[in-house]
């Protein structure tokens, strides 16, 4: 169950670590639901599970997408 007191949720995608983690904290201070995804197939699984109100997706992703 989503928090009551979240501005949104936001599914943050990239291959780094260290991207996703920092992202992740800033928008948690401010207020938003996150959860983080390392590539694509992560990502189908968690927009499965629930909606998003915003997906920030790398788009140079090293899972096989990019072209």
């Amino acid at each position: 169950m989503a928090d009551p007191r979240s501005k949104g949720r936001v599914l943050i995608v990239d291959d780094e670590p260290s991207l996703r983690d920092v992202l992740s904290r800033h928008l948690a201070r401010e207020g938003y639901e996150c959860r983080t995804a390392a590539g694509v197939s992560d990502a189908l699984a968690l927009l499965a599970a629930g909606p998003f109100e915003l997906v920030l997706v790398d788009n140079g992703s090293s899972d096989g997408t990019r072209e």
